[in-house]
């Protein structure tokens, strides 16, 4: 019984934890809806290719949003027209490399790892997105 208590306690501190940080990227993302049209989505991310995916990776880079917080603005985005594999290079590029995280990357790892860093979450964002762009269109347009 004890570990009942002590594992629904421990769920939720985790979900105090995340709350402030869900609920901004609630807020962020309704700031979007309202703000961004869909054609300025469109127009930037809103077809699969590199290019968009590229965008999509380059914007999210200084973003100081945790992945909590991604997660609904990335939704927001796709409601309003983003493609996949720019929407998926937009997720996985704010949380890897966003202005607090390279901050303290910077004064811990030295100026060259702080740049890999970055370096790094651009790779690993675009090749996401492209990977996610090629899965997600059948064979015959592939091919085509």
């Amino acid at each position: 019984m004890q570990f009942f208590v002590t594992w629904a306690l421990e769920t939720w501190d985790v979900i105090l934890d995340a709350a402030p940080w869900l609920l901004g990227g609630f807020a962020l993302a309704g700031i979007l809806h309202v703000l961004l049209s869909v054609q300025i989505v469109s127009r930037y991310v809103g077809r699969p290719g590199w290019a968009s995916t590229l965008k999509a990776a380059i914007v999210g880079l200084p973003l100081p949003i945790c992945s909590c917080g991604v997660i609904p603005i990335a939704s927001a985005l796709r409601r309003h027209g983003a493609a996949r594999g720019p929407t998926v290079s937009f997720l996985v590029s704010v949380p890897q490399a966003g202005v607090s995280s390279i901050a303290i990357s910077y004064p811990l790892l030295g100026p060259f790892m702080a740049a890999a860093r970055v370096v790094a979450a651009l790779i690993t964002a675009v090749t996401a997105g492209i990977v996610v762009d090629w899965l997600g269109v059948s064979k015959r347009e592939r091919d085509s």
